[in-house]
């Protein structure tokens, strides 16, 4: 699981965040959020 601490929530564009089902991210009411499970691939 160490390779879990690499992946990070995004921010694209003004509105898009992307984040990794086990970190949690601040988002506005206007924020597009999408969660997301890499595993290890």
């Amino acid at each position: 699981n160490a390779w879990k601490e690499h992946f990070h929530p995004l921010r694209i564009g003004r509105h898009l965040v992307i984040c990794p089902t086990w970190r949690t991210v601040e988002t506005s009411e206007s924020d597009i959020l999408i969660h997301l499970d890499p595993g290890m691939a």
